[in-house]
This record gives structure tokens, sequence and C-alpha cells, in this order.
């Protein structure tokens, strides 16, 4: 009797510890470990752990075989995880990336160059800058810091690059203030998006961020579309007059499409989507309800691509736009794709990127249109993890965290790539610098411009890259970001 009870208390303490774990160790500060308390999983392991509190009560009065009690105690957190991981943790498609497999790829040295050719590309990375109207959500920073390193690192990089790789999470929580400041900030250097030097692709910060736990799929679903509103409006509506997306009929200017529907999308900010409860057998469900003047707005672009009467949502139209061609000459095709198609549930899965299988596919269609030329393609998720970051994230208690992040569906996506010849791959997501290898494509990673290399590196690059798909490293920033420290064992991955 005495070790049911022991084991009893122990697995309840346990349940407790795991709690704390969850609401702290993971997060930078207190605020936003009361919303990550507030996600799903975390939930769902609090309230196991109530009760199994309550239980371990109820055992000291059971008489008879208080190991029922200690059934219920172990079972109830093992239910909880098992009820949340197939359906938020693990990706969908779990089954096929175990067939597949894991992207097989390995960090290599580019070479270093100081000479410049001007029959080469020069391109400058830089990611997740993560510009706020007040501080950032993970590190508390506030927005005159992040101003600051941000418009340095773009007018150290305008002068050594022709063009500019912006791979998302720019705005820190996609609202239109951000978008705005980010408009400003790039006019202000002589870097207006129209120029077409900025080349730039929606993060998971920028699209579909759950800051707070929202029960109600419909709730996540207006705001990643609130988002995806936010960045047509702002960014899409302002793009260079190249930027095309691939239609049934052929390629269609992203820019001239919107501007087609703009009396639509002005009625969408006058009258946006809502939720609606209604009662379903004797429960409320949260729906999403459209007033009826978007509605009208709606049925007078029916002969068009988006808005119609089936797809009027604003990241339905995201949905069609990607993959987007950014550039089209006879040495490179830039593709730029969005690897944040989901609309998600919550925090915790707010991070995982797909791509889908329609974007996949269209993807597979440019490239073997592309013929000779070198391809590069921007996105903002990881595609895979070289077993050298794997063993460096490892020391730091985050393996887990960052082949969790990692696209959904990264194992298709990297098929094919591998058949690429020439291709050149641009991402960010995850702060770290690596450069990689993917059978013939060159991966780069890069650290967030705002917060740095969580390895101690530097905060963006400049690269060439010639029509042979060969890519040469020209120069490094002197800039560090404002918020990794040099560790004492500081291990710099190339």
């Amino acid at each position: 009797m005495t070790k049911i009870y022991i084991i009893g208390i122990v697995a309840v303490i346990a349940q407790w510890l795991i709690v704390v774990f969850l609401a702290t160790e993971k997060r930078r500060n207190s605020r936003l470990a009361i919303r990550y308390v507030m996600s799903d999983l975390t939930l769902l392991i609090v309230f196991a752990a109530i009760l199994s509190t309550i239980w371990l009560v109820v055992m000291f009065f059971i008489k008879d075989d208080p190991s029922y009690g200690l059934i219920f105690i172990i079972g109830l957190p093992l239910g909880a995880l098992l009820l949340y991981l197939p359906f938020s943790l693990f990706p969908v498609d779990l089954f096929a990336r175990l067939i597949h497999g894991r992207p097989n790829m390995s960090c290599v040295d580019l070479p270093q160059s100081q000479t410049v050719s001007n029959n080469d590309l020069h391109i400058a990375h830089l990611s997740d800058l993560h510009l706020t109207n007040n501080v950032t959500l993970e590190a508390d920073l506030p927005l005159d810091q992040v101003q600051e390193v941000v418009r340095s690192s773009l007018l150290w990089s305008k002068e050594r690059a022709d063009k500019l790789f912006l791979t998302g999470d720019i705005t820190d929580k996609g609202s239109l203030l951000e978008w705005a400041q980010f408009l400003d900030l790039i006019a202000s250097q002589g870097l207006p998006l129209e120029d077409g030097r900025i080349f730039l692709i929606p993060g998971n910060h920028d699209l579909s961020l759950v800051t707070q736990h929202a029960p109600g799929f419909a709730l996540s679903r207006l705001a990643h579309d609130k988002q995806a509103y936010n960045f047509i409006t702002k960014i899409l509506m302002k793009c260079p007059p190249q930027w095309m997306m691939l239609t049934e009929t052929g390629q269609v200017r992203v820019r001239s499409h919107l501007e087609s529907v703009a009396e639509y999308l002005t009625c969408y900010g006058e009258h946006p989507p809502y939720n609606k409860t209604i009662p379903v057998g004797g429960r409320a469900v949260v729906e999403i309800g459209f007033p009826e003047e978007l509605r009208e707005s709606a049925s007078h672009h029916e002969n068009l691509l988006w808005p119609s009467k089936r797809n009027h949502m604003c990241y339905e139209f995201l949905r069609m736009a990607y993959p987007m061609v950014m550039l089209d000459d006879d040495k490179y095709l830039i593709i730029s794709l969005n690897s944040c198609e989901d609309a998600p549930e919550s925090l915790l899965n707010s991070g995982f990127g797909r791509l889908g299988r329609k974007q996949i596919e269209c993807f597979e269609t440019l490239t073997k249109d592309a013929g000779s030329r070198c391809v590069i393609v921007l996105l903002h998720h990881h595609v895979g993890i070289p077993p050298e970051i794997l063993a460096a994230m490892k020391k730091k208690h985050r393996r887990v965290e960052i082949r969790a992040l990692a696209l959904r569906d990264a194992y298709k996506f990297a098929k094919i790539l591998g058949t690429l010849n020439k291709c050149v791959v641009f991402h960010g997501h995850k702060h770290i610098g690596y450069r990689a290898k993917l059978g013939n494509t060159i991966v780069i990673s890069g650290p967030s411009v705002t917060y740095g290399d969580e390895f101690g590196g530097s905060n963006c690059g400049i690269y060439a890259i010639n029509s042979d798909g060969n890519v040469n490293v020209l120069e490094d920033s002197p800039f560090s970001g404002i918020s990794y420290s040099i560790p004492n064992d500081h291990l710099r991955l190339s």
C-alpha cells in the first residue's frame, strides 16, 4: 500500500514539474510564459495535473484497492498527450515522413571571395527583422533598438548588394502599424518596394502567429486572415510589377490583379469577417460570419481568380499567389514560397510551416521549365536540419524544438530540390546562420537581423551567385544583433 501512495505522490509531483518546465524553460519572459501556459498542450497537462492531485487525495480514502486511483493519475497525462500529439505536435503526414526520411543535408564551407564580378548576382540575405510597434514578443526588445539595428543592417547591405532577400518574420505580429513602419524604414534608406531591389516573403510572425489561447478554429482562422489582409494591402499591392503568380491560364501580375479588386479589399477593411456563435447539438460553436456588404462586393468579381463566392478569404488569395516568380531572365529564376499556408490552432503549432501539395506541384512545374538557368528560392521555414546543427542544439536542450518547427512537408520539397543541378535556397526562421548542401542544392540559413545568431555569428551576409549556381561568401556583416550573447564555448557554424 505504501508503495502505491509513494508512486502516486511522485507521479503528481512529476506532472507539476513538467508544467513549470513548459511554462518557464521555453519562454524568455513572464508575459510570454502566461500565454504559453494558455496554449492547448500545456492547458491539457495543467488540467491533468489538477485532476491527478485531486485523485491523490481521494486515494487515501479508498480502503479496498487504491491502485485504481494510481492508474487514473498516471493515465491522465498520458491521455492528454495521446489526445494532442497526433493532431498538433506531429505533422499530419508523419507516417509519410517516416517512410521517406528526413532531408539528408550537411554543413559546408562556401568559398570566401574578395573579388566582385559584374556578371554575378550580389545578394544581401536578411531575415527575421521582427519590427514591432512596442516591444518584441520574444525578448521584450524596445522599438527604438529594433529600428536602429534594422536600419544599420539595411544601410550596410544596400551598399554591397544588388538585391536584398528578406526571408520572413519582417514584423513581430503582422499588424498594419508594423508593416507601415517597415515601408517607411526601407523608403528612408532609398529602397522603396516598387524599385525591385527588395525581395521579401512572409514568415510565421507575419502571417500565422498565435499570441494567446483562442478556443475554436474559427478564431485562429480570422486572425490568420487579418494578417493576410495586412500583408496583401501593405506589401503585395505595392510590389514590383514583375512579381508573377502561376495560374491555370498562365502567369498573372500580382499587383495588377490586386489593383483590379481594390474595391473588394477596401470593403474588407470596412466590413471584415467576424466570429459568430451558433448553437449546435446543445453546445455553442464559433463560426466565421461574412457581412452582406462583403458578399455583395465579392459577387462583382466572379469572372476573376479571386475573390469569388467560394474563395473570398484573404489567406485563400495567398494560397493562389504562391509560388511567386520574382525574377525571370536568361540567367536566373527567383521563386518565393509561402511556408505559412495553414491557419494555426495554438501558440505551439503557430511555428510550424507547410507549403501544401498545390504549391509544391507548381514549384516543380516552374523548375522543370527553368532550363539552364540558376533557380533561387526564398522561403521562411527550414527545409531540413544538418547533423552539425542538431548536435549543437542538443547542447542547448533545443533539439526537439528545431526539428519540430521545420516544414511539415519538407521531405516532399527536398525530394524536388535533390533533382536540381543549379539551385540556391535562402531561409530564416530559427535565428541560426549556417550554409549546407542538400544534393546539389545550396541551402543558406539566415540568422535574425534583430536578435542575432544563436551561436554568436553576424546577423546577415553578402553572397555572390553566378549563373552556374556557384555561391561565394563576399562578406559577413559587422553586426551581431542585440539579444543573443556570444557563449564562452563559441561555436561558429559555416
